[in-house]
This record gives C-alpha cells, structure tokens and sequence, in this order.
C-alpha cells in the first residue's frame, strides 16, 4: 500500500511538475532568452525532484499514522518505545534527534488481546513485541489467539516475539504459521502455547533463531528433530514439556549454549551419557538453578 501510495504521489507531482515546466519554456522561448539545455534534461530534473518530494510527503503522512497510532495504544495501556528508523546516509548528516518524521516504534510492550494486535500491527518497523505478562491481583495474562497473530504479516524486521507467563494457550500451529514467515525472529517465546510437533516443523524457515521458548507445551520427542536442524540456536527452553523424554538428545544439538528444565526433568536423561567419556558437556539449568549436567572430564576421574 506505501509503494502504491509514493508511486501515485511520484506521478501526480511529475505531471503537475512537467506542466508547469511546459508553461516556463513557452514564456521563456518569447523573451530574448534561450535554452540552453534539452527538454529531456528538464524532464529528468522534475522527476527526481517529484521523486523527493513524493518521498518526504509519504514519510510524513506515515509518520502521522503512527502518532495516531501511538495514542491509541496509550489509551490501551500498552507502552511503545520509538527510534530512528529514516535512511542511513541522512542520519550521519543532521543529527537524528532534529528529524522527529523518522522516527517509528520499534518496542512494544503489554498487548492483550487480539484488538492489540490490530493496532500494534500497523507498526511497520516494529523490532521487540511483548505480550502482556501476569500479575497477581492487577492484570490477567494476555489473551492472544492466531487471529490477532495475522495482523502482524506485515512486521518484516520483527526480531522478539514474548508471550511471557500468563498467556492463555490460544497460540496454535496456524498462529505459529504465521510468526515463522517474519524472518529475522531472534527471539520467539511460545510459552503455554497449543503448538504441536507439526507447527514446530516450520521453525526450520528461521534462519537466524537464537532463543526459543517452548515452556509448558505439548510438544513431543519428534520436535527434537527439528529443532537440531536450526543451527543458529543457542537457548532452548523444555520447561514443563512432559512429552519429551528422550533428553539425551540435546548432546547432539553442538551449538545449543544452554537449556532450561524442570527439576522433574532430570530424570529424563540415561545414564549411559554420564560414563560415555565422549560426551560433550551440556549447560543446564534446572528450575532455573545453574547445573552442569556433565561435569568436565578432569573432576569425573
């Protein structure tokens, strides 16, 4: 819709420019004076400053949406952050802090519910997405379900997406069909989510995947399988997921830093893996208490 929006502006003001232009050369030729550059040339000059001013019209009627927008969630309750979000080369010529059209919400923190979403959505430069967490006595988890997850098809740069504890299970393998297209998640938190084994499958398409939080899901061994075959992934949270058993697994997964469990979960490992001296070392914590499950080999002697 914003191409469509520039290209209209960029042709409106190139023939407005190229008429107006017409009407200068025909006043012009009738004065003593001549031309002395080609009317192609001309045409040049006006496109590229049509394109300019095109350029500089669409990013203000953005950068005026987004304030509507910023509003709207204020009244929400929802807390935005915003940043510098304008072009690279302009940014090392003026300071950015003068060049308030620019800036666009980059953070988002405390949707609710689907409705949310709808206006969150909107923010194209979106970057860090937080649901809204539980507090005892003050506010109920989020209540997000894959319908509010399609209005964030168009969040290209979003890197975070965090549920956090609260999240009411809405999520599904079709909502996570969804987050797995916005291509440069760091950060996907799918805590207390109903995603399955098969919507697991398309994490594979996150090439840059480095913390995932399947916490209390009822994912099973087959996700395993998938999950080693993300090869950027560093965290790994298995917490409460008691249809994984076969945690000897994670030895195999060579670039994982750590991983966190449930106390319970301890039991889930053989103990062929602690007298096999071949097998590397596995950073764990359990109920978020720090534990090397395989000590190095000099303390095992």
């Amino acid at each position: 819709m914003n191409r469509l929006i520039l290209a209209t502006d960029v042709l409106c003001l190139s023939i407005t420019g190229l008429l107006v232009w017409l009407a200068i050369v025909r006043l012009w030729k009738r004065s003593v004076f001549r031309l002395t550059f080609s009317l192609l040339g001309l045409f040049v000059g006006v496109l590229i400053l049509a394109i300019i001013l095109a350029w500089l019209t669409n990013t203000y009627r953005e950068w005026r949406i987004e304030q509507r927008l910023i509003a709207e969630t204020k009244q929400r309750g929802i807390i935005t952050r915003t940043d510098y979000a304008g072009p690279e080369w302009l940014r090392r010529l003026i300071d950015k802090r003068t060049l308030g059209m620019f800036w666009r919400v980059t953070w988002v923190d405390g949707v609710r519910d689907d409705d949310d979403l709808e206006v969150v959505g909107n923010f194209s430069h979106l970057c860090d997405l937080k649901l809204a967490g539980y507090s005892p006595g003050i506010r109920e988890g989020s209540n997000v379900s894959d319908v509010g997850l399609s209005y964030l098809a168009n969040c290209r740069e979003l890197r975070k997406f965090v549920s956090q504890d609260g999240n009411q299970g809405k999520i599904t393998d079709c909502g996570l069909n969804i987050l797995v297209k916005l291509r440069n998640l760091q950060v996907l938190d799918l805590r207390n989510a109903s995603t399955t084994d098969t919507g697991i499958r398309g994490l594979k398409d996150l090439p840059n995947l480095k913390s995932l939080l399947l916490c209390n899901t009822p994912v099973t061994d087959a996700s395993l399988d998938t999950l080693q075959q993300i090869h950027s992934l560093r965290s790994l949270d298995l917490t409460r997921c008691i249809q994984i058993r076969n945690l000897d697994r994670l030895f195999d997964f060579p670039k994982l830093d750590v991983v966190y469990l449930s106390e319970s979960q301890r039991n889930f490992f053989s103990k062929s893996v602690f007298r096999n001296p071949g097998t590397p070392q596995l950073h764990v914590r359990f109920n978020g208490q720090e534990s090397w499950l395989r000590p190095p080999l000099e303390e095992r002697k």
